[in-house]
């Protein structure tokens, strides 16, 4: 089982980065090692960026979301998964690795989803990120400059995935059985990341 990441991280350098990631995922599925992977994104320079700092701090990034993937997430995200079940799947990854990332993805985004309330904005999540500090001290030493630029980087990312829309609309998920089969493989908790009703979820699992 794969364990959540349950530090707090402030270095997203990006937001999902799907192409990076694909080819990253694709070249894992021919080596079958992470370091290899690593050595091979760099230097071929599948991030696409002059400087090698930059490289580095792109592979290193992606490395650190994918590894939260089970190998039979691996499997479906390049064998059968279509774009958007490609993008959940990251998604999951991101939440999987930073705890804040998750604790946007259900104590916001799927809370107000379940609550009926229809799209997360900028006020929101400044509200949201203040009552996490009130019981997490870290977050108060974090800067207004970095904390609007995760703010950024998680609710585009969030759109990327397609749980919201341009304009912070809540998208509800319509997954397949498949891939919801396979994330609950993991733990069928991990589904909370969406926003998508339990009742759904339970009928998916039992076709």
């Amino acid at each position: 089982m794969i364990l959540f990441n349950e530090k707090f991280k402030f270095s997203m350098i990006d937001n999902l980065m799907f192409s990076l990631t694909s080819e990253i995922l694709s070249l894992y599925d021919e080596k079958k090692d992470w370091l290899s992977v690593r050595k091979i994104a760099i230097e071929k320079n599948l991030a696409r960026k002059n400087a090698l700092s930059s490289r580095i701090r792109y592979v290193n990034e992606v490395l650190s979301r994918v590894r939260y993937l089970s190998e039979a997430e691996i499997s479906f995200y390049l064998n059968q998964a279509n774009d958007n079940e490609q993008r959940l799947l990251l998604w999951i990854a991101l939440c999987r690795s930073n705890r804040l990332v998750r604790e946007f993805a259900t104590k916001l985004l799927r809370e107000n989803f379940l609550n009926f309330k229809t799209e997360v904005n900028v006020e929101d999540f400044d509200a949201f990120y203040f009552d996490l500090s009130s019981s997490n001290s870290e977050l108060d030493n974090v800067s207004v400059k970095m904390k609007n630029t995760i703010r950024g980087r998680i609710i585009n990312s969030a759109k990327e995935a397609g749980l919201l829309t341009k304009d912070n609309y809540i998208q509800p998920v319509f997954i397949s059985n498949t891939l919801c089969k396979c994330v609950a493989k993991n733990s069928a908790n991990d589904l909370s990341f969406l926003p998508i009703y339990d009742a759904d979820i339970k009928r998916l699992l039992q076709l």
